[in-house]
């Protein structure tokens, strides 16, 4: 699990490694309201090896570890 906070403090983003299904390993990306503890988005995809949100909460990035493959970034 990797736990990220936006530097305004109001988001928080999750990264929560999955279980390989059918030979695909996925994570969970959640991101919360931190004024509210309500879940605003969620993103079910590669399994990726480290996470960022921007200042205001508003752009999420995460890298993928590339083991298998080539290495790349995602961004929400």
């Amino acid at each position: 699990i990797r736990i990220v906070w936006s530097s305004n403090g109001k988001s928080l983003a999750v990264l929560k490694y999955g279980e390989n299904v059918t030979d695909i390993a996925t994570s969970n990306i959640t991101i919360w309201d931190t004024e509210k503890w309500e879940e605003v988005a969620k993103f079910v995809t590669d399994t990726f090896a480290d996470l960022s949100i921007s200042g205001n909460g508003n752009i999420v990035a995460a890298t993928h570890s590339g083991i298998g493959k080539p290495a790349y970034l995602r961004i929400w």
